[in-house]
């Protein structure tokens, strides 16, 4: 399994991110590049122990 953490897997994660600019579609969904990226970076800052979901139910 890849890991961001992993510097031998690192290029190929951030690679796609470096093509992104304002004028890019998304190949499915609705969110713009500025709302994927902030949707990405709550899911990374959740994995790497700086943001805490609340408990639903």
């Amino acid at each position: 399994m890849k890991n961001i953490l992993n510097h031998l897997h690192t290029e190929e994660f951030l690679n796609p991110i470096d093509k992104l600019n304002p004028n890019s579609q998304p190949k499915w969904g609705r969110m713009d590049v500025a709302q994927m990226l902030a949707h990405c970076s709550s899911f990374q800052d959740i994995a790497l122990g700086f943001l805490f979901p609340q408990e639903v139910g």
